[in-house]
């Protein structure tokens, strides 16, 4: 048996003096709480403790102080995107995002902070959730600590800090729900800014200014209630008030900004609704829809209406020209969309019987009026879909040309169409294997 530490400190006091017989008197005190640890919320109100005498009456005079402080936090910024690689893929096929969040942290002075995320610190084989992870950094991107679930305390000089927070899962509205997710950096006091606190038997005292609890007896069996009041508004140190109310997730656009958008879309509406009947209106609409590459470049909206106005021409002569100023626009719009975004909002490779894939999910603007017959194909089709066609009509226009020519070359095509014939089959199976993700 392991000897109580009572008895061995009183075995090694009788052993260091060489006495063989001492009389020694030992009274054992406690006192038990409620609490283990008190916090105050930042209110007004008090805290209530109750505390009672374990073995015999107890003499109880309280003192607290308060050395830490909880400051919530906001994120002034949330990106979800999903992520590229095939070891990022569920066995099913569904693709894992990864939310990225950002908070801004001023501190006037230095300070000693540990970040906390009551959700998630802690748990590990009991989250839904992945490679939990957060970063401080400075505004010149100076890492200043990392950690994980189990955050660490770290001392920052005074300045500005952004913390990054990042979390993975396959379902996109859990994360949605998680951009607003609360931060708290608790930050260790300094010795001159340590707060003594005021104890109150009444839950009123700290408002009213009386009835302040000094000491009293407890009586074994017996609790004793009494308050702990929150600190003085004006001692407490000064904190940065933003917090992420100005985030840019709640941020509205300015007039200016509505102003250009509308403007943009009148003249793409002006643009789609121009005849090209003849050559006058085709040079007109092409004239139109060169300069508004040049004023709105990569804007997906625009290079679709493109691509629709030259799909719905009619009397071509020269289709084959025009088949590939066809493929040319569709590259355009393909290659303006980001497929990272697309693949957060339109569920790529989801497995059919997962009930989780089949919640329709929030569009974006610019992803907008993709619908038809109740399916969401996505812009990508848009692009691909007329691109397959072309490729398809270009083809099939060689083999015609092929097939009516004379036959004194025995057979053999020319260079430019075996060039062609070993190009458009590949491309043509490119194209429909991008289609197969999005559709």
């Amino acid at each position: 048996m392991i000897a109580p530490s009572g008895e061995k400190g009183c075995f090694d006091f009788c052993r260091d003096c060489n006495l063989s017989h001492k009389h020694l008197l030992i009274v054992f005190h406690g006192v038990k709480v409620n609490q283990e640890e008190i916090v105050l919320d930042g209110s007004e109100a008090p805290v209530r403790i109750e505390a009672e005498a374990l073995l015999a009456s107890e003499k109880l005079a309280p003192v607290a102080i308060l050395n830490k402080m909880r400051v919530p936090y906001r994120p002034i910024d949330a990106k979800i995107s999903a992520l590229s690689t095939d070891r990022d893929k569920l066995p099913s096929g569904k693709q894992i995002l990864a939310l990225t969040l950002i908070y801004k942290v001023k501190l006037e002075d230095g300070a000693e902070i540990k970040p906390q995320i009551p959700f998630l610190n802690g748990r590990i084989y009991d989250t839904k959730f992945e490679s939990q992870f957060y970063m401080i950094s400075n505004s010149n991107k100076q890492i200043y600590s990392s950690g994980d679930v189990y955050p660490n305390s770290t001392k920052l000089p005074k300045g500005e800090y952004n913390l990054q927070l990042y979390v993975r899962h396959d379902n996109l509205q859990i994360l949605e729900k998680m951009k607003q997710l609360v931060l708290f950096i608790e930050r260790n006091l300094e010795e001159k800014d340590i707060i003594r606190l005021s104890f109150f038997s009444q839950p009123d005292g700290p408002l009213m200014g009386n009835g302040s609890f000094k000491s009293s007896t407890l009586i074994p069996g017996i609790k004793e209630g009494f308050y702990l009041g929150p600190p003085p508004k004006d001692k407490l140190p000064k904190i940065d008030e933003d917090k992420g109310k100005n985030s840019s997730l709640s941020s509205k656009k300015t007039v200016s900004e509505r102003l250009e958008e509308e403007v943009r879309d009148a003249k793409i509406k002006v643009l789609g609704g121009l005849k090209q009947e003849s050559d006058e209106e085709r040079l007109e609409w092409n004239k139109l829809s060169a300069s508004l590459k040049i004023e709105y470049p990569k804007y997906t909206t625009l290079l679709a209406k493109i691509l629709e106005g030259l799909v719905s021409r009619s009397n071509i002569t020269d289709k084959i020209h025009h088949d590939e100023e066809v493929i040319d626009a569709a590259n355009e719009v393909i290659d303006s969309i980001d497929r990272d975004e697309l693949a957060k909002f339109f569920a790529l490779k989801n497995d059919p019987e997962d009930e989780e894939a089949e919640v329709l999910v929030p569009v974006p603007h610019a992803f907008k009026n993709e619908e038809k017959d109740g399916i969401n194909t996505g812009p990508v089709s848009r692009g691909t879909l007329p691109k397959g066609l072309a490729l398809a009509e270009i083809e099939s226009l060689k083999v015609a040309s092929a097939a009516t020519e004379d036959t004194k070359q025995d057979g053999q095509k020319t260079d430019e169409q075996s060039k062609d014939d070993s190009i458009h089959p590949d491309l043509f199976e490119e194209n429909f294997k991008e289609l197969k993700k999005w559709v």
